[in-house]
Parts: C-alpha cells; structure tokens; sequence
C-alpha cells in the first residue's frame, strides 16, 4: 500500500521551503539529501544534486524547472508502482 493522497500532500508541503506551490531544483536537492520520508521513496542512488536533476528530467512534464502537485503526485505513484 502506498502514502496516502493526504501524506503525499504533506511531503510536498516540506519540501516546499519557500511556500510557492511549487519545488525548484534547490528544494529538490535539499528535499533529497535531508528528508528520510523522501529519500526513502526515491530509492535512488547518486548524490543529491544528480538525483533532484533526474527528477526534473523525468517528472517536470510541462518543462518549467520546478515540480507542480500534479507532478509531484504522480512522481509518488510511479515510484511507488516500481
């Protein structure tokens, strides 16, 4: 079972320092190197920088460098599904 829609708000809300609704790649990398709930749902190797850089290239669907909900939602479900 996965993290509830209400957990998957809340993490983005963390990661989210400057409270724009949205997560730029500096969020990114500090979201990667510094929260367990983060790190542990990415499974990914690497360092935090080239992490937050995969996550861009893969999950920023409408290319604006930085991370929407929606994007990030369905970010959580695919790792999840994984």
């Amino acid at each position: 079972m996965g993290l509830s829609q209400k957990r998957i708000v809340n993490l983005f809300y963390e990661i989210d320092n400057n409270e724009n609704g949205y997560i730029n790649l500096s969020e990114l990398i500090e979201g990667v190197a510094t929260n367990e709930d983060f790190k542990q749902l990415l499974k990914l190797s690497g360092g935090a920088e080239e992490i937050a850089n995969q996550i861009l290239s893969v999950f920023d669907k409408d290319y604006d460098e930085k991370i929407d909900m929606p994007e990030f939602i369905q970010m959580v479900r695919t790792l999840e599904s994984r």
